[in-house]
């Protein structure tokens, strides 16, 4: 299945899709499981977390309640943190200063966070 895609993001785009997988998966991910995660859409598009039906609260993955805060919190900050950056390099391409502006951040950050998520090769 991982092979009939086109993988418009090549490498960054699949390593994103097996990390999803991973991070959000219950245990073991069936490779039949990977067809349910949107990557057509985008290489950021992620099935959570997700608002709850008819309310505006997110439902996030039971996991992170398990362990203890910092850790549960540091996930949500880097799966944001790659997600946000990830749309906005869709957008811009490799343009740190449309970025930036975009993000409302100094470009610096933005080097630092697309580095960090490798989402740009340096």
């Amino acid at each position: 299945m991982l092979a009939t895609r086109s993988w418009p993001g090549n490498v960054r785009e699949l390593r994103n899709v097996l990390e999803r997988a991973a991070v959000f998966a219950d245990g073991v991910v069936p490779i039949g499981g990977l067809e349910e995660l949107p990557i057509e859409e985008s290489v950021v598009a992620r099935p959570a977390p997700v608002k709850a039906q008819g309310s505006d609260e997110l439902v996030l993955p039971e996991r992170l309640f398990a362990g203890d805060y910092k850790s549960g919190k540091r996930e949500i900050v880097t799966c944001f943190e790659r997600d946000y950056f990830a749309r906005l390099v869709t957008r811009h391409g490799d343009n740190i200063s449309a970025i930036a502006r975009e993000a409302d951040v100094a470009r610096d950050l933005v080097r630092r966070l697309l580095a960090k998520h490798g989402l740009r090769d340096e």
